[in-house]
């Protein structure tokens, strides 16, 4: 039997499409606060956002009415008629995320605006409004939201431990606060000041919230065109990491994931790095019109109009900047492919017609004659060396390639082991299992290393692991570790 569901079943779906965990709140929250025109916001943080989300900024502010009426779904002071969803210039604009979130948690809310005498204080549970009072507070606004999906325990029982979700939270604030260095950020959680910092340039806001050692590792990229505006920095290539956390991408001050414009980036850095990550704080500027941000409900995905031009002028301006600093060899930015798109005359090749015919499977009796190899030919080159082996229980054929590969040849099979991962599997299996063999030796001179927030709260929480393994770590401020031996 097909059944209406009720209303309040479809604002917890709803709310679940945009509300994943705690730092979805913060997000929603922080766009808000933003777009108030606030110039200081302060965040705090209780049980992994579980407990309490709290948000207070000096912004605009709302009046009585306003206030009573933004919990209300899809209000908002944003949109007008459909033209405008394609010159969005607000972070939130959809009038969904306050609503969502009321639907999945307790709010307590204070706002005022300049032209009231006194602020308005608003509760609501269940997506609806409990109480509505007068309330003497400050210009700005003000949101407790506590006790998150309080009435949906499946979704609060899938959270993962309060140390990721942390991490979650604190990756939110730096992405927003490193697109919004005119506003100054604080945020504490379970009472500790993780973050602190006031209004400042790009270069001193990326210094102060990633690492404090970061400037020297950094240089500036900028370019104007008529497509697009670029501004930031990027990576020098000796500071490139295994991971990706220090890959941040912004557009028009929005947080954005773009696999095409990473993929454009890596590239510049071609032969500059090899199995590592370059790290950049790019910030791109757009016509609004020109980009389509309404794509998914978090907004983090969007969709240009012309990607393949901008993608070109971006791989073009990181090449200029290593360039520029003597990093890589240095050409003539205005002869760039990406910003002289021209047709060129394509001379035709001949294919020979052998070339697409099918073989004839009665004339290849094995892989030597197939691709007309013999082993004794591979033995000559020294491209490749082989050092060939029998191991008499199993006659199993076994060839080390580069001396970087073993392969095993096993009847119609081709295994093909890593040499230097397999070894450190080996040792990582042996230290894990093996941890009382391990005798640690003292550093003659201890060594400072920075590392970022997420990379110092991780050190922290397997601190019991490394000391297992023989490591002396002592944790010190600003993100900073002592290794002792």
């Amino acid at each position: 039997m097909i059944r209406k569901l009720n209303k309040k079943i479809i604002d917890q779906i709803a709310a679940g499409e945009i509300i994943h965990r705690p730092s979805f709140v913060l997000k929603e929250l922080l766009e808000n606060a933003i777009d108030a025109k606030s110039k200081n916001i302060n965040i705090k943080i209780k049980n992994a956002g579980k407990k309490l989300i709290q948000i207070m900024d000096d912004g605009i502010g709302m009046n009585e009415k306003d206030a009573s009426f933004c919990f209300t779904k899809h209000a908002t002071s944003k949109i007008n008629k459909y033209e405008d969803l394609w010159k969005i210039k607000t972070l939130g604009f959809r009038g969904e995320a306050l609503h969502a979130i009321s639907s999945v948690s307790k709010i307590e809310m204070l706002s005022k605006d300049k032209s009231s005498q006194i602020g308005t204080r608003i509760l609501t549970e269940d997506g609806r409004v409990k109480l509505k009072e007068k309330y003497n507070c400050k210009t700005g606004t003000l949101i407790n939201v506590k006790n998150l999906f309080y009435n949906t325990p499946a979704r609060r029982k899938f959270l993962k431990s309060d140390i990721i979700e942390n991490r979650h939270l604190t990756n939110v604030f730096i992405s927003i606060a490193l697109a919004h260095e005119e506003i100054g950020f604080s945020l504490d959680i379970d009472g500790k000041q993780i973050f602190n910092v006031k209004k400042q340039n790009k270069r001193q806001r990326i210094n102060n919230l990633i690492r404090k050692n970061i400037n020297e590792q950094i240089i500036p990229i900028k370019e104007t065109t008529n497509i697009i505006n670029i501004e930031g920095f990027i990576g020098k290539p000796d500071f490139a990491k295994k991971n990706k956390n220090d890959q941040y991408i912004f557009l028009n001050k929005r947080h954005i994931k773009n696999k095409h414009i990473n993929k454009s980036i890596i590239k510049a850095y071609e032969g500059l790095i090899k199995n590592s990550n370059p790290v950049y704080f790019i910030f791109l500027e757009i016509k609004e019109e020109k980009v389509d941000v309404n794509i998914h409900p978090t907004k983090n995905e969007v969709s240009f109009e012309d990607e393949t031009s901008i993608n070109k002028i971006i791989h073009a301006s990181v090449k200029k900047s290593l360039g520029q600093y003597n990093i890589s060899p240095s050409f003539n930015f205005e002869q760039e492919v990406a910003f002289n798109i021209k047709m060129k005359n394509i001379k035709t090749i001949s294919i020979p017609s052998s070339v697409n015919k099918k073989p004839n499977p009665e004339k290849i009796k094995n892989f030597e004659e197939k691709y007309n190899v013999k082993k004794e030919e591979i033995n000559e080159k020294k491209e490749f060396d082989f050092s060939k082996q029998i191991l008499q229980n199993n006659q199993k054929n076994i060839f080390q390639i580069k001396n970087k590969f073993i392969a095993i040849l096993e009847d119609e099979k081709i295994i093909i082991i890593h040499q230097s991962r397999a070894h450190q599997r080996i040792l990582y299996n042996h230290f894990k299992y093996n941890t009382q063999e391990i005798k640690s030796q003292k550093m003659l001179y201890p060594e400072t290393i920075q590392l970022n927030h997420e990379e110092f709260t991780i050190i922290n929480q397997i601190q019991k692991e490394l000391e297992n393994l023989g490591f002396n770590i002592k944790s010190k401020k600003n993100n900073k570790i002592e290794i002792n031996g």
